[in-house]
Order: structure tokens, then C-alpha cells, then sequence
């Protein structure tokens, strides 16, 4: 992937834009409430949002195909991210 932006601003939805693009490459809508937190790992292949429905979700950056999906309950995540390599 060239460079990119994440957008997730208080929608249910995240825009993956290429910075040469105006289109989204991608477009995600995994949550049920707005998108508080999203981020990629360190090798930009994964995606990790987070959102007031209380869900933590992976998709793959490319694709958007789901990787993972965690529910924390009540609670909303307002903010994600992965840690180093080991």
C-alpha cells in the first residue's frame, strides 16, 4: 500500500484514502455507533478500530476482510493501538 490516511470522524464508518487519490480505497463500516479510535500495525497491514459500541475490531488494510472482533460490553473504546514487535 502507498501512503495513506485513516479517517474516522464521529461516523460509523472508516475511509482508507490513498494520498494520491481523492476516492477512498477503502471504506469499512464495522461498528453500530461513531468510531472513536483507529490505527494500523506496524507493518500497515492491519487496521484496529474502536468505537462506542464497545467494540474492538482487526481488518486487513488492503482488503477490509475481518480478522477479529472483541466486545468489551457497555463500555466504548476511545482509543486502540498496538504494541511493539518483540
Amino acid at each position: 500500500m502507498n501512503m495513506a490516511v485513516l479517517l474516522a470522524s464521529c461516523s460509523k464508518s472508516v475511509l482508507v484514502h490513498s494520498i494520491d487519490i481523492p476516492d477512498p480505497k477503502l471504506s469499512l463500516r464495522v461498528h453500530q455507533g461513531r468510531v472513536n479510535s483507529v490505527t494500523w500495525n506496524q507493518n500497515n497491514k492491519v487496521l484496529a478500530t474502536g468505537g462506542d459500541d464497545g467494540q474492538l475490531t482487526l481488518e486487513h488494510a488492503e482488503t477490509g476482510q475481518a480478522l477479529g472482533q472483541w466486545e468489551t460490553g457497555r463500555v466504548g473504546i476511545n482509543s486502540v493501538a498496538f504494541t511493539s514487535k518483540r
